[in-house]
């Protein structure tokens, strides 16, 4: 990764333009209102902003992302990259997402980061730009709730309410508006029933819709009241489910101080893809009765969610890389398309695949692609909605078989499906090896699979469970001389991994 530094004016201009073709419309039109009372179910609010944001027709990228000055800038490209195909793609992503009263995430912000200010200070540095930038998030914080605590209601109220404000403050610190909506305050209702820990049974999520709509973040505390006004404190991690349920965030975001989930070896585990590993987590040696049941919990709310929403648990320091970035930091839940293997063409549609593959080179494929391909196949990996699909052929002249295209559509980019892909493709073959265009930007994703490479300035050959020098000469060879599988016509747009 480059660091950006206040020196390089001429790498400043170009980073600014880079983010310039990011932001395709600017939003101009703001109003300014004067601050008034609202009334909403009974309660009476005051706009404490002297200016409402007012978009009009489509959602469209603001200009904030520019205007917030050389800190914003510096900040996103030194944590999330460089690389301005990678931002535009998920700017461009995230603009359809992001509604007047509908939160972009709903944010669990675990009592561990309030108690390390230079994780909250990172925290807010986070949350305010993507406030400022029309992602509104919804903060949720509690306290732990053990049963052999003596803490009476009292206490805990109070320190609900001090972690309340410590983090109003470092938001706006920050420069995001933010309003701390208290226990007791209508808005999480407790359950009827005699368990032994409270229960939301309703949300009132008007006091919440106000807050985004009027450009402050809400910082809710996790305290319900009950039906005669009596309050019990309740656990985060349920008031978070329930919120998202209700408001339908594109993102859930557990933050800690920790980090994702880890496996046997201390390493994060990037992705847990529903419901491909959700069975398999029993057999992992690091698969806790703790973890495992924070797992089904996470399954079952994304049950709960639409089919773009994913949940992550992450470092609360770590929020714009996880956001931004393709790799993440943390450990990401998605419900994603089933794979499912072929060994004849004549089992899928081949005009989905056609339109497929022509999208994401940016060229048509030569009519006698699939005439080939019939001819040599050895296994199709494909996603039910043509979304994700591996072609491995068989190559008896060449020894070892060679992953022919391997395509992840725009829409399930940064969603685990390439790892979940490779994951089948792995398992299936010991030994492969592939070629990818030298320039291709998403190069690196293969120099961390791969076990050997050979470049020259058109291609690079990849190979793994090749130790044979002559044979993974051959290989190279071997893949040089392959013909394009596509016309040379087209934008040669550079969103797969395999061409």
């Amino acid at each position: 990764m480059l660091i950006l530094t206040t020196k390089t004016v001429g790498v400043w201009t170009r980073r600014m333009h880079c983010l310039q073709l990011l932001t395709r419309q600017y939003s101009t039109d703001i109003p300014s209102v004067a601050a008034k009372q609202i009334h909403m179910n009974g309660l009476h609010y005051l706009s404490w902003v002297k200016s409402i944001p007012v978009h009009t027709g489509g959602y469209v990228l603001p200009a904030n992302l520019l205007s917030g000055g050389p800190q914003d800038l510096k900040k996103f490209l030194n944590e999330v990259g460089t690389d301005p195909r990678e931002a535009r793609f998920w700017l461009k992503q995230f603009q359809h997402v992001s509604e007047a009263s509908k939160p972009f995430a709903v944010v669990e912000v675990g009592s561990d980061v309030l108690d390390n200010e230079d994780m909250l200070n990172d925290l807010a540095s986070g949350i305010s730009f993507i406030q400022r930038n029309d992602m509104k998030p919804v903060i949720i914080h509690g306290c732990d709730i053990r049963k052999d605590s003596q803490d009476t209601i009292q206490v805990l109220k109070k320190k609900l309410y001090l972690d309340s404000i410590k983090l109003v403050n470092a938001f706006e610190s920050h420069g995001a508006p933010s309003r701390p909506l208290f226990g007791g305050s209508g808005i999480l209702h407790l359950g009827t029933g005699s368990s032994e820990q409270a229960v939301v049974s309703h949300i009132n999520t008007e006091p919440i819709q106000w807050c985004l709509h009027s450009g402050h973040v809400p910082v809710l505390s996790s305290i319900g009241e009950g039906v005669t006004g009596q309050l019990q404190c309740l656990n985060a991690a349920q008031v978070t489910r329930e919120l998202a349920k209700v408001m339908k965030p594109f993102k859930v975001m557990l933050l800690n101080t920790t980090g994702g989930i880890v496996d046997e070896n201390d390493q994060v585990i990037a992705n847990i893809n529903i419901p491909f590993d959700f069975h398999s987590c029993d057999d992992k040696p690091w698969c806790t009765p703790e973890i495992k049941n924070k797992v089904e919990s996470i399954a079952s709310l994304l049950d709960n969610l639409p089919t773009q929403s994913s949940v992550v648990i992450t470092l609360a320091n770590s929020l714009l890389t996880e956001l931004f970035s393709h790799h993440g930091s943390g450990t990401f839940f998605k419900i994603t398309e089933p794979i499912k293997m072929y060994t004849k063409l004549d089992d899928v549609g081949k005009n989905e695949l056609v339109t497929m593959f022509n999208s994401a080179f940016g060229r048509d494929l030569k009519d006698d692609y699939f005439k080939s391909l019939n001819q040599k196949l050895k296994t199709l990996y494909l996603s039910d909605r043509y979304n994700a699909a591996a072609v491995v052929t068989d190559e008896p002249s060449a020894g070892v078989p060679y992953l022919d295209k391997f395509v992840i559509s725009s829409q399930s980019q940064g969603q685990g499906t390439s790892d979940m892909l490779w994951d089948y493709v792995k398992r299936d073959f010991k030994s492969l090896f592939w070629r990818s265009r030298t320039q291709n930007k998403i190069s690196p994703w293969y120099f961390k699979r791969c076990e050997g490479s050979w470049s020259n300035s058109d291609w690079t050959v990849f190979w793994y469970g090749v130790s044979d020098r002559k044979l993974s000469s051959n290989l190279i060879d071997f893949a040089l001389s392959l013909p394009s599988s596509f016309k040379e016509t087209g934008t040669g747009k550079d969103n797969t991994l395999v061409e």
